[in-house]
């Protein structure tokens, strides 16, 4: 299973090899068994599954990739040659980094479960890894739009054009709106290129709903004039 341009999130299901291609993908293992994600030259995430009895193996790739474990099953962490980031998910019990560039391998657990992270083999790249536990740096919902108006650093209201299951199920139960506010406040905010976050730029966001409110944890966007996410 590959991404292309107009499919850039993918879902894997037991037996299934889940390849992201150049751009950013977000690539996704559900249900029990064992699921392979494999990131692509893009900036892609990789989300393990937290179902009982999962077996998922994440590959990062030689972007700046997030690779997220599941909740539960045995779970292998694979940091590639980029700037990687590993969230360990809601049951990381340990601290440290994924011992990028060294090729030391990080066993922890998590919840029930066994986690193995594996630092890169190149000695270029940092790996930084969220293995605390709480998983206050994991986010629930996400959304790929475009920018309607900000301030750069504190809010913003997009029109989305593609979200997760959990996202629509929070759009359902709000009314279903075409767009959508959200609060920047503490979220880490990442413009390609440089620059500040504004208008017409291309966005994918990983956020938490708190009520009817959403609040961002992650902001990955394109310039305003760039090709945007889908080349």
């Amino acid at each position: 299973m590959v991404a292309t341009k107009h499919h850039r999130r993918l879902t894997g299901r037991a037996g299934a090899v889940v390849c992201g291609v150049s751009g950013n993908d977000v690539l996704r293992a559900a249900g029990p068994g064992r699921v392979v994600l494999i990131a692509g030259p893009g900036r892609d995430r990789l989300v393990a599954s937290s179902a009982a009895g999962s077996q998922d193996t994440l590959i990062g790739g030689s972007g700046r990739d997030t690779l997220v474990a599941g909740s539960s099953g045995d779970d292998v962490l694979e940091a590639g040659t980029g700037d990687d980031s590993i969230d360990c998910g809601n049951g990381g019990d340990t601290g440290g980094n994924s011992g990028g560039g060294t090729g030391t391998d990080e066993s922890a657990r998590h919840g029930s479960a066994q986690l193995t992270v594996v630092g890169a083999d190149s000695g270029d790249d940092t790996e930084n890894s969220d293995c605390q536990g709480g998983g206050t740096d994991s986010a629930a919902l996400e959304f790929q739009g475009s920018v309607n108006s900000t301030d750069g650093s504190t809010t913003m209201n997009i029109t989305y054009n593609d979200v997760s299951d959990a996202a629509q199920a929070w759009l359902d139960a709000n009314g279903d709106p075409t767009s959508v506010d959200i609060s920047l406040v503490g979220a880490s905010i990442e413009v390609d290129g440089g620059g500040s976050l504004a208008v017409g730029d291309d966005v994918e966001v990983a956020a938490n709903a708190n009520g009817t409110a959403l609040v961002a944890v992650d902001v990955q966007a394109q310039l305003v004039g760039s090709s945007g996410f889908d080349d």
